[in-house]
């Protein structure tokens, strides 16, 4: 009950679907390994530990982190880059 009034307080008579976005804390984005961990384990009571289907998933989820992982790398090597420019060119 006093949810609703806080929320009609906060948006008005009417809220609409994102209305209430600002008054919402912000959340760190958790980490990939995290992520595909849970997802595994969620998947494997479907699949079955030993299955074909499963190992290919698990072989897809390595993939991607391996695949995240140099683009990550990458793109700091890049900034980097762009920061000895920049102080190439102060000088």
């Amino acid at each position: 009950m006093a949810w609703g009034l806080l929320v009609r307080l906060v948006s008005g008579y009417r809220p609409s679907l994102y209305s209430c976005q600002k008054s919402l804390p912000f959340l760190p984005v958790p980490p990939l390994g995290d992520t595909l961990d849970k997802f595994l384990r969620s998947v494997q009571p479907l699949y079955g530990q030993d299955s074909d289907e499963y190992r290919a998933i698990k072989k897809q989820a390595e993939v991607c982190v391996c695949v995240c992982v140099c683009v990550c790398v990458r793109e700091r090597e890049r900034e980097r880059e762009r920061e000895r420019e920049r102080e190439r060119e102060r000088d």
